[in-house]
C-alpha cells in the first residue's frame, strides 16, 4: 500500500516556455541561426548533466509484504534512470545489504512500512518542472554551454586550408563560441561548488549513536 510522496513531485512556477525565456537571454544568440531544435537538445542535455550531478529526489512510505514491493508502487512513472538510494524504517536507514533493487522490484530484509527514498531525473515540459528555484538560472548557464558548443562545433567544420576572408572569419567564430560556452560551464560550475561546500558535514536526522545519545551527525560509516 503505497502513502502520498512526502516532497512534491514539480514546481509549477517555471515552465518549459518561461524556461526558454530566460534561457535565450543568457546565451544571446538569435534563434534564426541556431534553431528551435538545437535549442531543444541543449536544454535536454543540460537537465540530463544536471540530474548526474544534483538529481532530483522523492521519498514515499510504502508496506513491505513478502519482503518485496514493486517500484510502481513506488511511483507510478518509475522508469529508466530512477534509483533507489535509501531505505528506512524507525527512522533509521538500512544497512545496503538489507536491501536490493533491480530495474521493478524492491526486496527489503525487513517486513512494515518502509520510507524510500529515490533519485531520478529532472523533468522540465509545459506543465514545471522539478528543479528547484535556485537551480534554474544555473541549468540555463549550463543549456547556453551546450548550444555555443554547439555552434563552436559548427564552425569548426567549415574551418579551411586556404587563407580566404571566410577561412578566417570562421576560425574567429570558432573560438568565439568556444570561449564563451567555456564562460558558461563556469558559472553553472560555481552553482555546484556552492551546494557542495568543501568542509562541511552531512548531518543524518534519521541515524542514532550507538550509546543511545541523539547526536546530530552519523555514528559510523556513510551508506
Amino acid at each position: 500500500m503505497g502513502l502520498p510522496l512526502l516532497f512534491p513531485e514539480r514546481t509549477r512556477r517555471v515552465d518549459i516556455n518561461e524556461f526558454r525565456t530566460q534561457f535565450r537571454l543568457i546565451h544571446r544568440v538569435t534563434t534564426e541561426s541556431v534553431g528551435l531544435e538545437h535549442e531543444n537538445l541543449a536544454i535536454q542535455e543540460a537537465l540530463s548533466h544536471h540530474s548526474l550531478q544534483l538529481p532530483c529526489r522523492g521519498s514515499a512510505t510504502v508496506s513491505v509484504e513478502s519482503g518485496e514491493v514493486e517500484l510502481v508502487s513506488i511511483h507510478p512513472e518509475w522508469g529508466e534512470r530512477w534509483k533507489v538510494d535509501r531505505v528506512v524504517r524507525s527512522r533509521r536507514a538500512l544497512p545496503l545489504d538489507w536491501w536490493d533493487a533491480d530495474e521493478t522490484t524492491l526486496r527489503v530484509g525487513v517486513s512494515g512500512l518502509v520510507r524510500v527514498d529515490f533519485v531520478r531525473p529532472h523533468i522540465l515540459d509545459d506543465t514545471g518542472t522539478t528543479l528547484r528555484d535556485d537551480e534554474v538560472e544555473p541549468v540555463c548557464h549550463l543549456a547556453a554551454h551546450f548550444l555555443l558548443a554547439q555552434l563552436s562545433n559548427e564552425y569548426m567544420r567549415k574551418r579551411q586550408s586556404s587563407l580566404t576572408a571566410d577561412a578566417v572569419n570562421w576560425d574567429g567564430q570558432n573560438v568565439s563560441y568556444f570561449v564563451k560556452s567555456q564562460d558558461e560551464m563556469r558559472r553553472y560550475q560555481a552553482y555546484i561548488n556552492l551546494r557542495y561546500r568543501p568542509g562541511s558535514a552531512r548531518a543524518d536526522w534519521d541515524s542514532r549513536s550507538r550509546t543511545g545519545r541523539s547526536y546530530i551527525f552519523r555514528d559510523g560509516r556513510y551508506e
